[in-house]
């Protein structure tokens, strides 16, 4: 009897797997699941250039098959691999280009005070009221070009802001959104060569409890390097003197932290940008209706006087 129950748990177990297998294979994924996932791989400039309001609009048409994933420019060629990755598609050339360190300007000089500016821009980058002159918050301005086209006196220029982020503080989302949108790779200015013999000598000297030869293979990858705990590593260049290939792996990995800090500042300005454009359009969702009434001419004027002299008794004075 035993040995019974022991056959029948395996195949009740076996008949489990094949029915989870065979649904995971044939029912349709969780709609908003993938649509959350593709938008996590758009940059949430919000810049439409996609043909599309938004980054996840363009996230929906893109899980419903009616648009491709070569359509956005800020994401670059790395965000349609990445897209292509996703989805199963093949990867397809990218179908712009654009500038993703540009940053609207606003001549305040040449300002109207129009407002129409403010209207356009998708993540409320821009201040100003009606008749009074209007400012970019530089911070805050994604290069998505949109409040070019309304403008009626041509006030706003697009100017290409510094990548150097060793001047700004770098808890900023600002600095994030100032990096180029493709992978991360170590700078260039390290001369590295795959020298390591994989001996393992620099790890039970780590005072952190790292792996440093793990890390050093995977220093080019940001995902796994923030997995083996990079950010923890101090720098104590202990690594170094112990490895056989005399490789300067603190140096390495100072770097390789200046790499992951950049990209986590690029996941926070897009969830900051997304935010934004969130509340924007909420905002717009539940304003009040706007009056439709046509302005009174002269006469309409004269008429609503008298009708009110009528009224106060005043008409025979």
């Amino acid at each position: 009897m035993p040995y019974q129950a022991v056959l029948l748990m395996i195949a009740m177990g076996s008949v489990i797997a094949w029915a989870l297998c065979w649904a995971e294979r044939k029912l349709p994924p969780d709609t908003a699941s993938q649509i959350e996932a593709l938008n996590q791989l758009l940059p949430q400039t919000q810049c439409a250039q996609c043909g599309y309001p938004g980054c996840r609009p363009y996230a929906m048409a893109i899980q419903t098959g009616k648009a491709p994933i070569n359509l956005c420019p800020p994401g670059g060629q790395i965000t349609v691999k990445k897209l292509a990755e996703l989805t199963g598609q093949s990867l397809k050339i990218l179908s712009s280009v654009s500038d993703p360190t540009m940053r609207a300007v606003i001549r305040e000089s040449d300002c109207i005070g129009c407002t129409l500016c403010i209207e356009a821009c998708p993540v409320d980058a821009i201040i100003g009221a009606t008749q009074k002159t209007h400012t970019v918050i530089e911070d805050e301005c994604t290069g998505c070009e949109l409040c070019l086209p309304p403008c009626p006196v041509d006030c706003i220029d697009l100017v290409s802001i510094s990548l150097d982020t060793t001047s700004v503080d770098t808890t900023s989302h600002v600095v994030a959104s100032s990096l180029d949108k493709t992978q991360p790779q170590m700078s260039a200015s390290i001369a590295v060569s795959d020298d390591c013999v994989r001996c393992g000598e620099c790890i039970p000297v780590c005072p952190k409890s790292l792996t440093p030869v793990a890390m050093y293979w995977q220093r080019n990858n940001v995902t796994e390097m923030e997995a083996l705990r990079l950010a923890e590593c101090i720098e104590c260049s202990r690594c170094d003197r112990v490895c056989p290939s005399e490789l300067p792996l603190a140096t390495i990995f100072s770097d390789a932290k200046g790499t992951l800090r950049q990209e986590q500042q690029r996941k926070e300005s897009a969830i900051y940008s997304e935010a934004r454009f969130s509340a924007r359009e909420e905002r717009r969702t539940h304003a009040p209706p706007v009056s439709k009434s046509p302005i009174p001419t002269p006469s309409d004027l004269l008429k609503i006087a008298q009708r009110q002299r009528v009224e106060t008794g005043q008409d025979g004075i």
